[in-house]
This record gives structure tokens, sequence and C-alpha cells, in this order.
């Protein structure tokens, strides 16, 4: 809050007496106080899970306008490439979605009002985590991963400068990150 008050000062010596100054002033004031009240994290706004809602809807009517209507999600919103924009880790549940090996895991960027895919990864199953680790200025995620019924791993997902192809197993032990989805998340029905 020190911030705003210095900067709304510095702002007050420099306008005198301007009415249009002092609203900008309080404009600028206003919009300090918000951007420290998320102490500068980057918030999602409350049309998120909406707008990613109908992004996935569309998606998937195009693909197949008769698709399975009891499809869930599990979501969770992050800033993978520190731009201040959160993106949407998504990982799509039921028959049309989900094998043997697990269901479909998405990562999408914001673009204008709407999303793109950075990232389609089949077969994975939560637990879906974010590393400290960055690749090409983006956050390493991990899912795991079932290439067969003896093989399952904790994949990583390494940005490679355009998307996010599945990579290697990570370290035993794991890495430094964040859980962002759990194998018991709460699922949202996509078509309500």
């Amino acid at each position: 809050m020190t911030k705003g008050i210095i900067v709304g000062w510095m702002l007050h010596l420099w306008c005198r007496d301007s009415s249009t100054c002092y609203r900008q002033i309080i404009a600028g004031v206003i919009v300090t106080l918000g951007f420290l009240s998320t102490n500068g994290a980057a918030q999602p706004s409350t049309n998120s899970q909406e707008l990613l809602q109908k992004f996935l809807q569309a998606h998937i009517r195009q693909m197949d306008p008769n698709i399975d209507q009891t499809t869930k999600f599990s979501y969770a919103f992050v800033d993978l490439n520190s731009d201040g924009k959160d993106e949407a880790i998504v990982y799509l549940m039921g028959r049309a979605w989900c094998g043997t090996g697990g269901c479909n895991t998405y990562i999408l960027t914001p673009v204008g009002g709407s999303y793109k895919f950075v990232a389609r990864v089949p077969a994975s199953r939560p637990p879906i985590r974010v590393l400290d680790e960055m690749s090409h200025g983006w956050r390493v995620v991990t899912t795991v991963v079932r290439v067969d019924a003896t093989h399952i791993y904790e994949g990583e997902l390494r940005f490679d400068g355009q998307k996010y192809p599945l990579g290697e197993r990570p370290p035993a032990g794991g890495l430094p990150g964040r859980l962002v989805i759990g194998e018991n998340q709460q699922q949202m029905a996509l078509f309500p």
C-alpha cells in the first residue's frame, strides 16, 4: 500500500490543480491498490471457468456433434509463462476421452477472449503438478503416464518454444513443485 500512496503523492505534486489530472491520479491509485491486493499474483476472473467451459464445449462439438454429454472435467488456472495471465490445465474425463491408460490432459493459453491449445496429452492421469523448473520461459508440468500395465510413471511436459510435448520421466523422488489437479479433484459436468 505504501507504493500506491507514494505514486499518488508524486502525481499530486506533478499535477497541481488540474481536475483531469486528479481523475487520472485516482484511477492510478485504484489500479495500483488492486495490483498490490493480489500480491502481484495473477488472479483468474470470475468468468474464467465459464469461458473455459464454453471453449471446451465448442471444441468438442466441432470434433463430434453427437459427443457423449456425460463428459466431465477438472481444471486449474496457473500462470505457466509469467505473463500475468493464467493458463488452464484441464483433465477431461468420459467414455470418449479415456482408455485403459487414462484420460486426456490439455494445457490451454488465453488468446483474446478464448484459448488455444499448447498441449494435448492422451492416456494421462492425475496427480498433475507444476514444477518450479522452467523450459523456454514456461513452467514444467508433470502428469502420470501409463505406457502399458508395467510402465506407469510421472512424465514431464517441457515447453519446447511452441508446445508441451511429453518428455522423460523425472528423477526418482520427484522435483519441487505444487499439486494443481489431485487424484480426487472435484469433477464438473462439461455439458450441464
